[in-house]
């Protein structure tokens, strides 16, 4: 008989009232899951209350973060506390495809070599004649996963490590990725195993922007060259909304000829994220206006980025200043 493999799902969440739909996605799994795990940081938050009424129709465990607060210490926790052979992250604002862990554990017992595992995700509401799984879309392999859709064998924490929990407010998952790569290991994109997740506003898209370029500042802090290639991107957009902007705006008042340099540079970056926007519209010319407007949030996080190294930098003077 073909060993059937237990899935572990963990969870973090922080008051997040959508939760709920979370969880009613996955009493609804063709392939039950082992125990489902979620990470709170406090014995007051939301999450609790609402994986109570659960508690009937999932096995659950609701468990504090034993690093007392953030992203990377909640995974880490879950991890931990976890039993499965398989590993899976969803966030508490996304919803699970009926078939998500069936195709996750389908998927891992196809490539007995690969040890992550990432799906497609899907914002919602969209458009009712939206394709969500395209034909053409085939499994291949990627550098980067969100955890909001990914799952990995146990084995691979004995490979990389576990969650990092110095990453509090994000890149948790941009850190274990890096590990993962650095070690000759792939991780597959699967497009059928699919998540839903509900779209954000504008406000809370800006503050996500920035969230995500500090916390890819701090990859970069720790792993430097390995991240290079991200690094100097982030600088180059970062670049032209600190410096070249300022210096268009200033050369136009003075008549300058550093005019023609500014607009130069800003064409260029402006054009690479044109670029950006049209590639990830390939499986749909209607999601262009807005995959632009999520292309120039990237000017956001890239000044996120650059004043989160400035900052940092300037901290790590202080206190070499100080002993």
């Amino acid at each position: 008989m073909e060993h059937i493999e237990k899935i572990s799902v963990v969870i973090i969440t922080k008051n997040e009232p959508r939760l709920r739909y979370t969880l009613e996605s996955l009493v609804n799994q063709t392939f039950k899951p082992h125990e489902i795990i979620i990470v709170v940081d406090t014995e007051r938050d939301l999450g609790i209350d609402i994986a109570e009424q659960f508690k009937n129709f999932l096995p659950i465990k609701t468990v504090l973060n034993k690093y007392g607060f953030g992203v990377g210490g909640a995974r880490a926790t879950g991890v931990e506390i976890s039993s499965g052979d398989i590993i899976a992250f969803i966030d508490s604002d996304c919803i699970a495809d009926d078939k998500w862990l069936e195709t996750i554990a389908a998927t891992f017992r196809r490539h007995k070599d690969i040890y992550a595992v990432t799906g497609k995700n899907v914002e919602i509401p969209y458009e009712a004649n939206s394709k969500i799984s395209e034909p053409h879309e085939k499994e291949r392999f990627v550098t980067f996963a969100l955890t909001q859709n990914f799952a990995i064998r146990r084995d691979l924490i004995d490979l990389v490590g576990n969650f990092d929990p110095w990453f509090k407010h994000g890149g948790e998952d941009y850190d274990f990725c890096v590990r993962i790569v650095s070690k000759g290991l792939r991780i597959l994109y699967e497009p059928r195993a699919i998540v839903y997740h509900w779209r954000r506003g504008f406000r809370e898209s800006i503050e996500k922007a920035w969230k995500d370029g500090s916390s890819r500042a701090y990859v970069f802090l720790k792993h430097g060259f390995k991240v290079l290639k991200d690094a100097s991107i982030m600088i180059f957009h970062g670049s032209t909304l600190m410096i070249f902007v300022p210096l268009l705006i200033l050369s136009l008042v003075m008549n300058s000829p550093m005019a023609m340099l500014a607009i130069s540079w800003i064409l260029l970056s402006v054009t690479h994220r044109i670029y950006r926007a049209i590639l990830m519209s390939q499986d749909s010319i209607k999601t262009l206006p807005i995959n632009i407007l999520r292309s120039l949030f990237a000017y956001i996080s890239s000044t996120a980025f650059i004043i989160t190294i400035f900052k940092e930098r300037v901290l790590d003077y202080k206190r070499c200043l100080s002993r």
